[in-house]
């Protein structure tokens, strides 16, 4: 079981006007509930690339993923499930992110970011990761715009990837980017708080 999931007690961000965020491990009760209520991006993201459309099939899928080779959290608003996200080790030191959420994800969108600054990248330097990377449809541009935040960058354009024929575009996190330049651009360009 990896480290992170080790933690006595969730993370927790500050009160804030939109409520409370805690993130803890992900279990199935949680990715069956933010897979039941996607926001329609993640929807369509997920689905042009799976067999079906079932969100419970998405659910048990995602669990049996990261029991096998992942680490997975829950972001949590007033103890309701609002977003799932992770990697997957796809094979040594390489590694498949993901995240789906429901419309409320703006409201802790900002709280998972420095998890995954914080907790999930150390954790994959840590394990020697040399590439993270993640297939998005051509038209999630709130999900472009976010990978780009975190310091990813737009690798490839598949075209027909999607049963419907879509493109995805594939962003990666590389070791040469890691070694040239190891702060995240997200932490580069966080407002000062000052």
């Amino acid at each position: 079981m990896p480290d992170l999931l080790q933690a006595s007690a969730p993370f927790r961000s500050p009160e804030s006007a939109c409520g409370s965020c805690e993130i803890v491990p992900l279990d199935l009760d949680d990715a069956t509930f933010i897979a039941l209520n996607l926001r329609a991006d993640d929807a369509t993201e997920i689905y042009s690339i799976r067999d079906d459309d079932n969100p419970a099939a998405l659910a048990r899928d995602v669990m049996a993923c990261l029991a096998a080779r992942g680490l997975g959290f829950c972001a949590r608003l007033d103890g309701r499930p609002v977003a799932a996200f992770g990697v997957l080790e796809k094979w040594p030191a390489v590694y498949e992110a993901f995240a789906f959420a429901t419309d409320s994800f703006p409201k802790v969108g900002g709280r998972v970011t420095r998890f995954i600054l914080r907790e999930i990248a150390p954790w994959l330097r840590a394990r020697g990761a040399r590439r993270l990377q993640c297939h998005s449809h051509e038209d999630h541009w709130r999900a472009h715009r976010w990978l780009r935040f975190l310091g990813a960058q737009e690798e490839a354009r598949l075209e027909c990837f999607g049963r419907d024929g879509s493109a995805y575009l594939i962003f990666a996190w590389t070791g040469e980017e890691a070694d040239s330049d190891p702060e995240p651009v997200a932490a580069r360009h966080a407002p000062s708080t000052r």
